[in-house]
């Protein structure tokens, strides 16, 4: 029966999930019980306006269970995933699905990060360069560009090139999102390539605020970005990720009846889905971090400003950048050299103990590692020389604020992560205490990071809020309790315990006839000289015996392209092999990785984030 018969004026979400629901008719349904359990408690969240949070076992079918009535309520809604592949689910199957068995006149869309967008700037810029290097329009198989590297099957860093058929879907996308204005809002977006297009190069078509030239752009009208930002304010169901939501959480703003929406609508309901990585998210958004790739940004972006604008003191300013890439490179060359780091390896420096933090708001006896006189001199150099730089740019700033702010912040918010990063172990330093600091360094890098212990203050509040003015919060996802207790994931997003209701659902999914656990104790070891082929000599009798999709997952990029390598080597081995890193976006490999049912996708840990389906 097509859903276009369905007329049935619904009042709850019995009468779709239900035994005798509606959306029994559909072939596709099996009624559960766990689902109808997991609506009710959605329903009655949202009616009484309080917080929920659920755990549903995998099978339950929870994006069915909190959409339906999410909307029946007519609500403004702000649904947040774990990732832009579960958006990507949402806006292309669950929602379309809804809206039309609700017989609602749809009304969603998904917003993400500035660098999803196309910059038309950018884009036309590289055009115009094509043209003049070549004298046509097209045929760009053999175009190098001069700022884009990427890694090769190796996982080796090599010149790469644009090929054909990549500017010609860029240029379809673009042309359709002008052509037409019943097209999705913000259509050029990068996830709608489907060529094959080098992660590397992505940068050189993509939005970045901090080189945005604002409203002096020519295409500042028809931005992509803005226009997905000012639709979603439009939306009834928007539909974003865990690091988007944690810009949006300024609380006083949110809160605030006068001051105007900052990427979000104002909504009645919001939902988390995969609500386990809220806490994640949360620690990695409010991390600061400070790095060579930074002050390379910096500089590209004040000479881009000096380029495009007629203000004073450019020497001034490009002394200031000097200064600092002279105190970073100095940095850098410190931590290559104390890190002992040879070609093609990375690695981690914990400068700084961290004190263990106690429900009781105390500390343990600090246990600190100091960092050496050298490392903080330079540390000092950096910041006075980003002091300096910011400095300059306040002198302009009244010129081209629009500009000019965004790079202030920048300066400001790199001072910051310096100053937190060497009193990271004083507890009498404004908070500081309580978060850990990191490096990572290897041959062309250097990234240093300060990372809070905890955000549940922060999110505390602002469900607190949410309660004081009437939003329900719904929170949802297969593994939120242990030992059936929700203490720890309450405990990390600051949640009350007397202000929600807490529901466990058991998942109907059979285990025992749909999974397989395998453990092998004579795994080999980091010390043998062919790991990765002693890898896959063990799994081989796995692979074999699995009909369907197979998943390894490494612990390095390395590992990652030596692994694929071996298995493509097994000649008799007729399986599709899909390796991370190898130019592929993260949504586009998940999404070949299922279309095929039977390949190996092999990715290290980052790649496990983006495997949720």
């Amino acid at each position: 029966m097509s859903l276009d018969a369905f007329s049935i004026p619904f009042a709850n979400v019995e009468q779709i999930l239900g035994d005798e629901g509606v959306l029994v008719k559909h072939k596709n349904f099996v009624p559960r019980e766990g689902q109808l359990q997991l609506a009710k408690a959605c329903e009655k969240s949202i009616l009484e306006h309080k917080l929920l949070v659920a755990e549903a076992g995998t099978g339950t079918g929870k994006t069915f269970a909190y959409l339906i009535p999410a909307i029946l309520s007519r609500k403004i809604v702000v649904i947040s995933t774990a990732s832009k592949a579960l958006q990507d689910q949402l806006i292309k199957k669950d929602l379309p699905f809804i809206f039309n068995l609700l017989k609602e006149e749809p009304n969603f869309m998904a917003l993400k990060g500035f660098s999803n967008y196309i910059c038309l700037q950018k884009y036309y810029d590289f055009l115009e360069k094509y043209d003049k290097s070549r004298k046509t329009d097209l045929g760009f198989e053999n175009l190098p560009l001069e700022q884009s590297q990427d890694r090769n099957n190796k996982g080796q860093i090599g010149e790469i090139s644009l090929k054909d058929e990549h500017i010609k879907k860029l240029k379809k996308i673009v042309g359709n999102y002008y052509d037409s204005s019943l097209l999705p809002p913000g259509i050029a977006e990068l996830g709608d390539i489907d060529a094959k297009l080098p992660k590397a190069v992505l940068k050189d078509f993509t939005c970045d605020r901090l080189s945005c030239l604002g409203g002096q752009c020519e295409y500042h009208d028809d931005c992509c970005a803005l226009h997905a930002r000012r639709s979603a304010l439009q939306s009834k169901v928007l539909v974003v990720n865990h690091a988007l939501f944690f810009s949006d959480l300024n609380i006083e703003d949110r809160f605030n009846p006068e001051s105007p929406e900052i990427l979000f609508p104002k909504y009645q309901l919001l939902i988390f889905d995969e609500a386990h990585e809220i806490a994640n998210n949360g620690r990695e958004h409010l991390s600061s971090t400070i790095s060579n790739h930074d002050v390379q940004i910096l500089e590209d972006s004040i000479e881009k400003g000096l380029k495009e604008f007629n203000i004073p003191l450019k020497n001034e300013l490009r002394k200031g950048v000097e200064a600092v890439k002279d105190c970073s490179q100095k940095l850098f060359q410190y931590l290559l050299k104390l890190g002992k780091i040879d070609e093609g390896k990375s690695r981690n420096l914990l400068f700084y103990k961290y004190r263990n933090y106690h429900e009781d708001d105390e500390y343990n006896s600090p246990e600190t590692l100091e960092p050496n006189d050298d490392f903080l001199d330079l540390n000092r150099d950096l910041y006075k020389a980003l002091r300096y730089l910011n400095t300059y740019i306040k002198n302009v700033e009244d010129s081209y604020p629009e500009y000019f702010s965004r790079l202030l912040l920048k300066t400001t918010e790199l001072m910051s992560t310096l100053i937190g990063l060497m009193k990271v172990d004083d507890i009498k330093s404004q908070g500081y205490g309580n978060s850990i600091a990191s490096i990572s360094v290897n041959k062309k890098r250097y990234e240093m990071r300060l990372t809070p212990l905890e955000i549940g203050g922060l999110f505390g509040k602002f469900l607190n809020k949410c309660s004081e003015h009437a939003i329900a919060v719904i929170m949802t996802s297969a593994t939120l309790s242990v030992d059936h207790k929700f203490k720890k994931f309450n405990l990390d997003l600051g949640i009350d315990e007397s202000k929600g209701e807490f529901l466990e659902i058991q998942s109907h999914f059979e285990y025992e006839k749909n999974a397989a656990l395998f453990v092998d104790g004579r795994f080999p070891s980091q010390d043998d000289i062919d790991r990765e082929g002693a890898i896959i000599k063990r799994l081989r009798p796995v692979i074999d015996k699995t009909p369907g999709g197979i998943f390894i997952l490494t612990t390095s990029v390395k590992a990652t392209h030596l692994i694929a390598d071996k298995l493509r080597g097994q000649k008799d081995l007729k399986r599709k092999i899909i390796c991370q890193y190898e130019n592929l976006s993260n949504t586009m490999m998940v999404e070949s990785f299922k279309k095929d049912g039977h390949a190996i996708l092999v990715g290290s840990r980052m790649c496990f984030k983006f495997s949720y389906y």
